[in-house]
């Protein structure tokens, strides 16, 4: 037998020995959560038809990989031959959110402002901040900090800034002008609301797999985060740390689903559980390797919407895309959104290992001020 044809029929064993593993991981799940046989065969025809076993090395990623898709139907408890119609809660529609009918794909391009210029061919770093349209204040401190296209060189970096629909045409003439003025707005056609934070991060991976795939890192960030570039470049660029299939964020293992409050899920959504059964980063700040975006992206169009989109993009659709290695420093501390963070430069200067923090326009500068004295600028002096 040919060494070609004998690895074919290994990776074939392997693939057959996977789908047991999996199907014995429902039978016990069955056990402990008993499911109709209907159900169950709805879930094995999901499994083998729809997903990518090669990229399941684990047995840990194949429990991950089940709860995923055991998930997928628990975001609507009604179905229709087999197919399950994803829903928001009604109750959040009066907010202003568009709700749609939860049709995939969640963003296909539908952009009011776009421009493809942004990255040139050599670019190494896209900072992706997630904004309200009104928060002019927050993106001028970020262009004159962290997210400038020069302070930083000879590393390239590029900033963009992703925002929604406005409601009147004078708020829209006002970011046209900002636009027209820094060519760094990216506005898609969705409301700009907080229960559409899922719109706004799907057409962040639209946008960076269609017009900015060159880039080696992306780094997400909320408006209200002050990060350190310079400790990033020598944490991450100048090692070649994570360049591929990662993604390294400040990790929630077992978090909560909250019931009530800001972070409401319906009741209708994951029945039966009290926690996400899967890890996913806290979303102000996660980096990402440049060259899963597009595999995240391309998840999207068979995961269902669910409003919260650190979940959504960091947990569910990195499974489902598979193979993403989620990463989290072994100093617990390196990433935190806390206001604690200019307290902490203050008083431990360098032995302060906040990599991003969060701050106010108030306290912006007086923390993006301490940053430049911990990292003593190595690159460029400002």
């Amino acid at each position: 037998m040919s060494s070609k044809r004998l690895l074919s029929v290994v990776a074939y064993a392997g693939a057959i020995f996977m789908i047991y593993q999996i199907l014995s991981y429902i039978h016990m799940w069955q056990t402990v959560q008993p499911i109709d046989q209907s159900f169950s065969e709805l879930l094995k025809k999901e499994i083998l038809q729809n997903y990518d076993l090669s990229n399941i090395a684990s047995e840990e990623e194949m429990k991950n990989a089940l709860n995923l898709i055991l998930l997928k139907y628990a975001l609507d408890s009604k179905s229709k031959n087999g197919k399950v119609d994803p829903v928001l809660n009604p109750a959040l529609n009066n907010k202003g959110v568009d709700s749609g009918n939860g049709a995939n794909p969640i963003f296909n391009g539908d952009y009011i402002l776009n421009n493809v210029s942004v990255c040139p061919d050599n670019l190494e770093v896209i900072v992706v901040v997630h904004t309200a349209p009104d928060h002019f204040i927050r993106r001028q401190n970020i262009r004159t900090t962290y997210g400038s296209s020069t302070m930083f060189l000879p590393v390239n970096i590029r900033t963009v800034f992703l925002v929604g629909r406005v409601k009147t045409a004078e708020k829209q003439a006002v970011i046209n002008t900002e636009y027209s003025r820094y060519g760094d707005i990216i506005q898609g056609n969705f409301i700009d609301a907080y229960h559409n934070l899922t719109y706004k991060a799907v057409m962040g991976l639209h946008w960076v797999s269609h017009y900015c795939s060159q880039a080696k890192y992306v780094v997400k960030l909320d408006d209200d985060v002050v990060f350190d570039m310079w400790r990033f470049l020598s944490m991450f660029h100048a090692r070649n740390r994570f360049m591929s299939n990662s993604m390294y964020c400040y990790v929630r293992v077992d978090g909560k689903i909250h019931r009530k409050g800001k972070w409401e899920v319906p009741k209708e959504m994951f029945k039966g559980y009290s926690s996400y059964p899967f890890q996913h980063c806290i979303g102000f700040t996660v980096i990402y390797s440049g060259d899963i975006i597009p595999a995240l992206y391309r998840a999207s169009f068979k995961e269902p919407f669910f409003w919260l989109d650190d979940v959504y993009v960091t947990g569910i659709l990195r499974i489902a895309a598979g193979g993403i290695q989620l990463n989290q420093h072994t100093r617990d501390n390196l990433l935190r959104p806390t206001l604690g963070g200019l307290q902490c430069l203050q008083e431990l200067g360098r032995k302060c290992t906040y990599l991003s923090m969060g701050a106010t326009e108030e306290t912006f500068h007086a923390t993006w001020h301490a940053v430049k004295r911990r990292s003593h600028n190595p690159l460029r002096k400002t």
